[in-house]
């Protein structure tokens, strides 16, 4: 089984639960395209960005993926990277000037995503980049949750 798929030779999407960055950077030298969307509009770097791999996320962002490329419901790279818990990508992202107050359309941000999901150190991180702590007016991932206000009260004691 193959652990990414060519779309053709002009563009790929990489699947990196595999992870293979030689496999990604020939496919990169041979013409193919780092910025090429899926159906949901996803691309190669949201994928290396859910399997939070930092090799890759920098390989492709060093050949000009855009980190600013949301999916069909305007989750962003960021979101997904704080969504399953890998710092050191979000770091990364914010440092390539990924926006923390960025709003998919269920409202949620990054910060959302982070906190719903416990994940303390990002939250931190998010808001040291200036993230906002706002409520989400969509209902969803919101500052309501028993889960999120436990978080809240260890991040701000």
């Amino acid at each position: 089984m193959y652990d990414f798929i060519l779309l053709d030779i002009n563009s790929v999407c990489v699947f990196p639960g595999a992870g293979h960055l030689n496999v990604v950077k020939t496919l990169v030298k041979t013409g193919a395209n780092v910025n090429h969307a899926t159906k949901t509009n996803s691309t190669p770097l949201r994928a290396a960005c859910f399997d939070g791999r930092l090799d890759i996320v920098k390989y492709l962002t060093d050949h000009l993926a855009d980190i600013h490329i949301a999916n069909k419901y305007n989750n962003t790279c960021l979101m997904i990277a704080a969504y399953k818990g890998h710092l050191d990508v979000v770091s990364f992202l914010l440092e390539k000037g990924a926006s923390p107050n960025e709003k998919a359309n269920c409202g949620a941000t990054a910060l959302h995503f982070a906190a719903e999901c416990g994940h303390v150190t990002i939250v931190k991180e998010l808001l040291r980049y200036g993230a906002h702590m706002t409520k989400n007016e969509n209902g969803m991932y919101g500052w309501s949750s028993p889960k999120v206000i436990a978080l809240v009260i260890t991040v701000f004691g």
